[in-house]
């Protein structure tokens, strides 16, 4: 194709989003999952607070109920010690007012852990003493938070807190957040697709995404606008920060800021 006939890539990208839009949001549930175009494993066990994958339909937020918890580290006010208990009481407090319930996930990239392994991976975090490390495989966003680096820009002390903390999805699973298995590998980044949703009551469906062969990273900010209107004064500015968080963590997956969905 010459170059006058060539469809600019704009275009390419905005068919994209409109083609999810039309077909692949469904009525949003309440375990937040990650940004993550990849599919649910399949497997649950409610006494190890592993999903199923009828609950794969929560709101998408950034490492699921771990981006909340970053920005609520990010509230905290400046004259006290950042302490986990604390962050994650507030985060759960948002949640419940939101009318949802704390989900991070874990990793089963390439399917090298059967089921019982994975099992086995919740069952040690859930039981035994946690040590620098994670135990589970997983979430990557935790892993921007934790790099030394410090890609997304955390504020200093949210920075060293995360460095202090690189097993921070095994202290919530051991806290009580439900977790999802998440398996196979990211979709290459020249395939890749980024949306930002506005309407708090659909989520992306993100198998059906693959399906039709737009595999994407989808956030529903809608949804998480309300988290944070549980504590309205510092709202502007948390959504502010997750905005930059987003577009960093786009382009490190997409190599593009997020689509908008309009509401």
């Amino acid at each position: 194709m010459d170059d006058k006939n060539r469809i600019p890539a704009e275009a390419h990208i905005a068919a994209k989003t409109e083609q999810l839009g039309k077909e692949c949001l469904i009525p949003r549930g309440k375990f937040p999952r990650c940004i993550d175009d990849r599919p649910s494993m399949g497997i649950e066990d409610g006494e190890l607070g592993i999903l199923s994958d009828e609950d794969f339909n929560g709101p998408q937020f950034l490492g699921g109920s771990l981006g909340v918890f970053a920005l609520v580290a990010e509230s905290m006010p400046e004259d006290q010690p950042l302490e986990f208990e604390a962050i994650f009481s507030e985060t759960q407090r948002l949640h419940k007012e939101a009318g949802l319930e704390m989900a991070v996930h874990l990793d089963n990239h390439h399917d090298h852990l059967t089921e019982s392994e994975v099992k086995e991976n919740v069952r040690k975090t859930k039981t035994a003493k946690l040590g620098d490390a994670s135990v589970v495989p997983g979430c990557g966003f935790a892993g921007l938070l934790s790099r030394e680096d410090n890609p997304l820009g955390l504020s200093p002390r949210v920075h060293a807190f995360f460095r202090a903390n690189p097993n921070v999805v095994d202290m919530l699973i051991q806290r009580g957040a439900k977790a999802t298995v998440l398996k196979d590998n990211h979709a290459p980044i020249e395939n890749a697709h980024a949306v930002e949703n506005m309407n708090p009551d659909v989520t992306l469906d993100t198998n059906k995404a693959k399906q039709i062969g737009v595999m994407s990273y989808g956030h529903d900010t809608g949804v998480l606008g309300q988290v944070f209107d549980g504590i309205p004064e510092q709202k502007d500015r948390l959504m502010s920060i997750n905005d930059r968080w987003l577009k960093a963590t786009t382009n490190i997956l997409a190599g593009m800021d997020p689509q908008k969905l309009a509401a």
